[in-house]
């Protein structure tokens, strides 16, 4: 008998169950797609203070004064920080690192390739000859068989000359070796100077008193002919090929510590340009708002930011009020669907649509907020607006344009595009509440534009105060 009237309860909560979901099933899913909504537009609101001061922007008058509440520094502008550390970048000339032993090496091989030419005896110099020079000396690879035809009828018929063109060859190899040849091209370093850097000092010069393997080679024939007026064109090809021979570069560019150097010298740029005190007035009311109180009025939004950071309840607190604050709005509607509009509220369907109507213009918000790459006023709430009067009907396009226009003015951290939000919202969903042809959304569009041009350009003049009506219309383009 207790078994019986076990199933038969069994058998009861079975058959509820279905009931049960009927009744409460749809509000239930419902508020989850509320709190689900609600959510994601929490997380798209901004974390830090920042839009707190947003209304105060460079020639606007202060709504209000502002006080600050404790000490803090005032940061540097991100350009005018960049544009400092550039500039002590740039005083760190090129490290270029100078090796001394490639003189000694190459003027004792010099010195033994001649010793060689004047032991050749006299009628022997063959081309097996010179192709054994060449295998003794690789630096001579490029010497063509008249220089070496040249070497050897001056040390056979006229030493002085053999020792003349040797005298010259030394002479021009020590004066580059000793100022410097770049392995590199100079045009590359981007400096007019260099660090030259040697085993026994360290000093800056100009980068014109160095040579590079391009500079000193369209130098070197007139370099010769200055020290030998009256040699022949054998005789200059000789010693011309000669130097270029025994020619390496000497002086090598050190990028990683030029960089290390500059990044110190970067470093050592302070962020901080200013203090400002407990107590102290960083703007009073109604003063015209110059670069100097946005600076302030930046530093100060960090540093609250960061003292926030370091208390985590503040945070809590701040992302519930934003969470409430979206729950609420979205329950207003919510709750006007299901009062005005039962038929379109009882469909899942539609809330899911009405959930991305209202979360597309906040990500654009958001972008917008986050990256700064695009205008505020490009938020399309008009146009979810539009959307959901040609979906449904005006009353739903109005309510979903005060939605957007303050969700969206909240994301933003102005109510100024709040203002603007709620206008061209209006205006949209108005244009658009008997669209039966293309030619409607046209006259939509233009009456839109217009709107936008108006609205934009009234709130700003409600914000700003101008010199002369030049100012006035700059602002607007900006804008």
């Amino acid at each position: 008998m207790l078994g019986q009237n076990k199933k038969k309860r069994d058998r009861r909560t079975t058959l509820q169950m279905p009931h049960w979901w009927q009744s409460h099933g749809n509000n239930i899913i419902k508020i989850c797609l509320l709190l689900l909504t609600a959510g994601l537009i929490t997380a798209l609101f901004p974390s830090s203070q920042y839009h707190e001061y947003s209304n105060f922007r460079e020639g606007a008058i202060a709504p209000a004064e502002i006080i600050a509440p404790q000490t803090f520094s005032v940061l540097k502008r991100q350009e005018e920080y960049a544009q400092e550390t550039q500039v002590a970048k740039n005083t760190i000339a090129p490290i270029v690192l100078m090796d001394m032993s490639i003189l000694d090496l190459k003027l004792n091989d010099f010195g033994k390739f001649l010793k060689e030419i004047q032991t050749i005896p006299p009628q022997t110099h063959s081309d097996s000859l010179i192709q054994s020079i060449r295998q003794n000396h690789a630096t001579l690879g490029a010497l063509s068989e008249s220089t070496f035809q040249e070497l050897f009828t001056a040390s056979q018929q006229s030493p002085k000359t053999l020792q003349k063109i040797a005298s010259i060859s030394k002479d021009i190899l020590q004066q580059a070796y000793q100022k410097g040849i770049l392995q590199q091209k100079k045009n590359t370093l981007h400096h007019k100077e260099i660090t030259r850097i040697t085993p026994y000092k360290q000093e800056r010069i100009l980068l014109d008193h160095i040579f590079d393997q391009d500079t000193f080679t369209q130098g070197l024939q007139e370099r010769i002919r200055s020290q030998w007026p009256n040699a022949t064109a054998e005789q200059i090809k000789s010693i011309y090929e000669l130097v270029l021979a025994y020619l390496t570069p000497n002086l090598n560019y050190d990028p990683v510590e030029t960089e290390r150097q500059r990044q110190e010298a970067a470093d050592h740029i302070s962020r901080i340009k200013g203090t400002v005190l407990k107590g102290e007035r960083i703007v009073d009311e109604h003063d015209r708002i110059t670069a100097e109180h946005i600076d302030k009025l930046n530093s100060l939004a960090l540093y609250i930011n960061s003292r926030q950071q370091e208390d985590p309840l503040i945070y809590v607190m701040q992302t519930s009020a934003q969470a409430i604050i979206s729950i609420l709005l979205l329950a207003i509607v919510f709750g006007f669907l299901s009062i005005v509009k039962p038929a379109v509220y009882r469909r899942i369907s539609n809330i899911i649509l009405f959930d991305i109507i209202i979360l597309a213009p906040c990500l654009v918000a958001y972008y917008a907020a986050d990256t700064q790459s695009i205008s505020p006023y490009l938020v399309p709430v008009a146009l979810s607006a539009m959307l959901a009067t040609v979906l449904f009907d005006a009353e739903i396009g109005l309510v979903i344009s005060l939605i957007c226009s303050v969700l969206c003015a909240s994301i933003l951290g102005g109510l100024q595009y709040g203002l603007v939000f709620l206008i061209t919202g209006i205006i949209g969903a108005y244009s658009v509440r008997q669209v039966r042809h293309r030619s409607d959304f046209y006259r939509s569009i233009v009456f839109l534009i217009i709107t936008y041009i108006l609205t934009i350009a009234s709130s700003s003049s409600l914000l700003f105060t101008y010199i002369d009506p030049a100012e006035f219309f700059n602002e607007i383009r900006h804008d």
